[in-house]
């Protein structure tokens, strides 16, 4: 989201490998332009010592000691026993925790900064990041959000027994590592949607009273807003939960813009990805030849008066319980998604928009595989990136061993 680049080219391979301001993301180039540019909230950087791009960070939550969850770089057989499963799939239901907290802190600083900052005349233009937690585990909703979901209905897990995940082997070592599922039952699974769905209502009321701020403060003629995430939530489709899967409700994420110069009620068919924040948000506020920078990232823009239906899409996952690189491409009707040393999966979205029907060994779509595969090897080498990335976390755990810091994670 900062650098408006893939994590292979900056090496930000896992949760243990975090941003640490270089290379320089879209706050460097603002603050360069003589913008102001300000974070509030969670961050997930090494720390706030690195030149991040903000100045200043306000409650800027940080990878654990500057170090982040270590598990991620274990990635080698033997995988390493993960105990969180269990504690997360218990503690679902109404109430506080400790990030909802959080993020009632990050909104006061926010309605704060844009009343007193916001609107003070600097002659400098400002960018503000605010960035919440929720809907993040733990799925434990404040009870007035749980509540409006007492009486929904909140469907059910799909595919809950998916041969995907018991046949694939990468899938199943996810699921092994992941065991989540394992630890609900009817009941819980209930209560951890409703939970879920309470959060994002208590997301929602957040952002609302951010809005309503930039009303009062008479701000909202002047600012353009961009509302995203960094992934989904599978809530047991396929018998997982959280992300680290190539399935939709882990990689599809929200992306929302408006504000002067923004149609009102246009929806883009355009598949859109991270990487475009960065161009985005420079051509958002108008610095020159952002729209020229070396990135395969696209402003959303550009993709509002002219989107690409036949763009391609790009992720990848390198992180704990994946043990092997897990690369994914969006193009048209089509996901196509590479295990390295492993046999592919390929989805019809159209025809199958649950993903119930992996086509990855028909050999019926022998041609459509070739072609995805063409398309993304433009994008990425998958056998030497994969070595890579196997690489540089063997010696980071070396490092982070011989520094007596692996025992405490």
């Amino acid at each position: 989201m900062a650098t408006g680049r893939y994590v292979h080219e900056i090496g930000t391979w896992s949760s243990a490998e975090p941003y640490r301001g270089t290379p320089a993301g879209w706050g460097h180039r603002l603050m360069s332009e003589g913008h102001r540019v300000v974070s509030i909230g969670k961050l997930h950087y090494r720390s706030s010592d690195d030149a991040n791009g903000f100045e200043p960070e306000i409650l800027p939550m940080h990878v654990l000691d500057g170090i982040g969850w270590t598990l991620g770089l274990q990635r080698s057989e033997p995988l390493p026993a993960y105990d969180a499963p269990v504690e997360f799939a218990n503690d679902a239901g109404p109430g506080e925790s400790i990030y909802t907290r959080y993020d009632r802190d990050v909104l006061a600083a926010a309605l704060n900064w844009l009343e007193a900052e916001g609107t003070r005349d600097t002659g400098r233009p400002w960018a503000l990041f605010v960035s919440f937690v929720a809907p993040h585990y733990p799925l434990r909703a404040p009870q007035p959000f749980f509540d409006l979901y007492a009486d929904a209905d909140l469907g059910v897990p799909l595919h809950p027994q998916s041969e995907q995940r018991n046949n694939h082997p990468v899938l199943r070592r996810l699921a092994d590592f992941y065991d989540y599922d394992r630890h609900f039952n009817k009941d819980t699974r209930r209560t951890a949607r409703q939970a879920y769905y309470g959060l994002c209502s208590f997301l929602d009321d957040n952002i609302g009273q951010l809005l309503t701020a930039l009303e009062d403060n008479r701000l909202a003629s002047t600012t353009r807003i961009l509302y995203l995430t960094d992934h989904g939530e599978m809530l047991g489709d396929h018998g997982f939960w959280t992300k680290c899967v190539m399935y939709e409700n882990s990689v599809a994420v929200p992306m929302i813009l408006s504000g002067p110069g923004v149609p009102a009620g246009i929806e883009v068919g355009a598949p859109v990805s991270l990487i475009d924040v960065r161009p985005t948000v420079m051509v958002g506020l108008g610095v020159s030849g952002a729209d020229k920078e070396e990135s395969a990232g696209v402003s959303l823009f550009a993709s509002i008066g002219s989107p690409d239906e036949d763009r391609i899409v790009f992720s990848e996952f390198h992180d704990g319980g994946a043990i092997t690189g897990i690369f994914m491409i969006r193009w048209r009707r089509w996901k196509y998604v590479h295990y390295v040393g492993y046999p592919p999966q390929l989805f019809d979205l159209e025809d199958d928009p649950t993903e119930g029907n992996d086509l990855g060994l028909d050999p019926a779509y022998a041609e459509i595989r070739e072609n995805c595969d063409a398309k993304l090897r433009a994008i990425v080498d998958p056998e030497r990136v994969n070595a890579q990335a196997f690489s540089e976390q063997k010696s980071r755990l070396a490092e982070l061993r011989a520094s007596g810091l692996l025992s405490k994670k």
